[in-house]
Order: structure tokens, then C-alpha cells, then sequence
């Protein structure tokens, strides 16, 4: 269908794309406009409502749990398992092979490359439970590494905290 010079999708794509598509949206709206969503509603609450004190409660709670990104943070099994990641899977396609045994008494490190700005395939394999690590390898707990500053943006920030990640600087080391 074509309006005013503008080409939009047909009206017959089924539903499951149109999920898949939806999905991704909020993905990607997630990763690139969070830092406005999350920054913008702190900026309104703080200075253009009376509910200023809800942004400085904030900041209190982040100077106390200011630690918790390094430690993996807050992994909410049902946030990994949300529908939505599934369809996000199968937009791209991602998908996961396996092609070993790997002991579950030890730790590893994936590399993933490359891996470009959002990492959308390292998002999905290991942030959340959609293409079935937890169950190929199961006792093998997966957190992503990710940059210091996802962890200053409000409610950004709890969400990387939700999928289990961690904040990445030169002295990390972890603990079993």
C-alpha cells in the first residue's frame, strides 16, 4: 500500500512477523531511547511534578546498590524467559548449536564477534533464556559483560540488572 509517496508494509503479513517485527522495536527502542525514557522521566519528576522526591530516592538507592552491577547483578528468571524475546529470536534468526559438553564445575568465557553497537545475537543467547542454553547446558549460568555507563542511566540500568549483567571495567574479576 502506498500513501502520499510512502510505501508501507502489505496488510497480509501474519501476525507471528508482525510480533517478531514488534519485538524488535521494543528491543531496539529499549537500547537506543532508554537512556532519553529513563533520563527524561527523572529530569520531569525531579524538577516539573510534585513527586521530586521519587528521582532523589533513586539516587539514594543507586549510591547504596552501587555495587550489585558488579556482582551480576539482579537476574529475574521470568524478565529471561519474557515471549518477547522469543519473537526477537526469530525475527534475525538467532540461533544456538551446540557443539560440546561443557562441565558445568567450571567457568568460561564466550567471546562473541562481531559483535557490533547493540550485540543483539550475544543479547539473546545469553541475557536471555529464548534459545535454550539454560537447557543444553544446564548448571552453566550466563551473564553478559557490558560498559560502565549502562549503569548510570535510571531504569536502564535495572533492567541490565534484571537480565544478570555485569558491569565491564579493567579490575573485574568473579567469584564462584
Amino acid at each position: 500500500m502506498k500513501v502520499l509517496g510512502v510505501e508501507f508494509a502489505p496488510l497480509n503479513i501474519p501476525l507471528k512477523r508482525r510480533m517478531q517485527t514488534l519485538a524488535v522495536v521494543i528491543g531496539a527502542g529499549l537500547f537506543f531511547f532508554g537512556v532519553f525514557w529513563g533520563t527524561g522521566l527523572f529530569v520531569y519528576l525531579l524538577f516539573f511534578t510534585s513527586f521530586y522526591y521519587l528521582p532523589l530516592l533513586y539516587v539514594v538507592w543507586m549510591v547504596y546498590d552501587s555495587k550489585t552491577p558488579k556482582r551480576g547483578g539482579r537476574p529475574i528468571g521470568w524478565v529471561r524467559r519474557w515471549p518477547i524475546w522469543c519473537y526477537a529470536r526469530d525475527y534475525y534468526p538467532v540461533s544456538l548449536v551446540k557443539t560440546g559438553e561443557l562441565d558445568p564445575s567450571r567457568n568460561y568465557i564466550f567471546g562473541y564477534h562481531p559483535h557490533g553497537i547493540v550485540c543483539a545475537g550475544a543479547f539473546i543467547n545469553f541475557a536471555t533464556d529464548s534459545t535454550g542454553f539454560d537447557k543444553l547446558y544446564p548448571g552453566i549460568k550466563t551473564l553478559l559483560l557490558t560498559l560502565n555507563m549502562n549503569f548510570y542511566i535510571p531504569l536502564s540500568r535495572e533492567l541490565a540488572m534484571f537480565y544478570g549483567a555485569y558491569r565491564l571495567n579493567h579490575n573485574l574479576h568473579m567469584l564462584n
